[in-house]
């Protein structure tokens, strides 16, 4: 193992007893205050079509997000994970669609909802840092998919969402490590 994959198995073994330090009430808080930050900021007047993630336990809850936007009418799609090493592949998805456990668990939408390639893009992580470096769970999924948007000229727009307990200064970067356009959380927006 390399040092800077040690360091980063060590910063993900730190972000998650952060996050798993926050309590459910401060978590649901925290989540609505990060989620309206972004509604009100880039998700405002949003063209095209918004590609989201669905919340795995810990996670800041995107649910208000995606409810907020179907009820403003905007496109929003989830990811489905078509395998290991792989992009990640959006499909269509309206607040209250159905959706199965995919391959890690995560909820996703049917295979049967059409693939589309979101025009913004909003990203989970476990840390981030202040130049809009994220750092995720390791399976590289969304820096793969960030770059082959970015270079069919989709996904103009790539944000993390996050609580700010998120931050850590130095993060560990690697090469293949994507910079996103911004990160919001409850308290702050960074742009990169």
């Amino acid at each position: 193992m390399t040092t800077i994959e040690c360091a980063k198995k060590a910063a993900r073994r730190e972000l998650r007893a952060r996050r798993n330090a926050l309590t459910q009430a401060e978590r649901q808080a925290l989540s609505k205050a990060a989620c309206d930050r972004l509604l009100a900021g880039f998700l405002a007047n949003a063209n095209g079509v918004v590609g989201c993630f669905s919340s795995l336990p810990g996670e800041i809850d995107t649910a208000s997000l995606l409810a907020k936007l179907t009820e403003q009418g905007t496109e929003t799609a989830l990811p489905h994970t078509t395998g290991a090493g792989q992009p990640l592949v959006f499909r269509r998805y309206r607040y209250g669609d159905l959706m199965a456990a995919g391959a890690f668990g995560v909820m996703e939408p049917s295979v049967e909802q059409a693939i589309v390639e979101p025009n913004i893009l909003v990203v989970p992580l476990l840390g981030f840092n202040q130049a809009c470096y994220r750092i995720g769970y390791g399976g590289g999924f969304y820096d793969r998919t960030i770059t082959l948007l970015r270079g069919r000229g989709k996904a103009q727009t790539v944000i993390g969402l996050a609580f700010q307990c998120q931050l850590f200064d130095p993060l560990p970067v690697s090469q293949h490590d994507v910079r996103l356009d911004a990160i919001v959380t409850e308290k702050e927006t960074l742009t990169g």
